[in-house]
């Protein structure tokens, strides 16, 4: 995704906490501090429009409700956000998905510091979003988890900045390389249109109503 963007933008790709250099989670890490990390690079390069994917969605929109409410030296003008995975308060699904997890764990490595971080996220609101008039682009893939879709839905009554775009025939890997069986270059041009506000459309709109 970074090569499909990388002749239009200036791109940064951090390493998630307990990925590449970023090093282990610690003890006290949780979703604070995935935040501040995001925080931290955006206030070091100066950029002000972010995309996620997957959980990476869901801090960028927590660091984004986080800036709009305590930091007025940093500003996220747009957020491009591939399903992310917040799941509504109410939703059971969580508890089970947690528990088979947490029973798959085997000694190569720990899920338990994932599993918290989703319990951290499931219940957090865009508070502040729309009052720093953030805009905010939701995509998914109409052939992904049923979940990732619902997550969506709990997001459309809080922003006043938000457009949801579907792409026929992708599935929650689309933004990875083709090898990986995504289509990043596709994906790539609906990001230009949001970021710079061109035209040319290949996704889908849904219908909302």
């Amino acid at each position: 995704m970074a090569y499909a963007l990388w002749t239009s933008f200036d791109v940064y790709v951090p390493d998630r906490r307990g990925r590449g250099y970023s090093g282990q989670y610690q003890p006290d890490s949780d979703l604070q501090t995935e935040v501040n990390d995001l925080r931290a690079l955006l206030s070091d390069t100066g950029a002000q429009y972010v995309l996620g994917v997957g959980s990476g969605a869901s801090l960028a929109l927590c660091t984004a409700c986080h800036v709009a409410m305590f930091d007025n030296d940093l500003s996220i003008k747009k957020i491009a956000a591939f399903e992310p995975l917040i799941l509504p308060e109410d939703n059971g699904k969580f508890g089970e998905l947690r528990e088979k997890l947490e029973q798959q764990i085997d000694g190569g490595r720990s899920l338990k510091e994932e599993c918290r971080f989703w319990e951290e996220m499931k219940f957090q609101k865009l508070f502040g979003l729309s009052q720093r008039k953030t805009e905010v682009l939701f995509i998914y893939g109409n052939e992904s988890f049923s979940h990732l879709q619902v997550s969506l839905q709990s997001f459309s009554n809080g922003l006043a900045h938000m457009k949801v775009m579907d792409f026929d025939g992708m599935g929650h890997s689309g933004l990875s390389n083709n090898s990986e069986g995504g289509d990043p270059g596709r994906v790539a041009i609906e990001l230009r249109n949001f970021f710079f506000g061109c035209s040319q459309q290949l996704g889908r709109v849904p219908n909302q109503n």
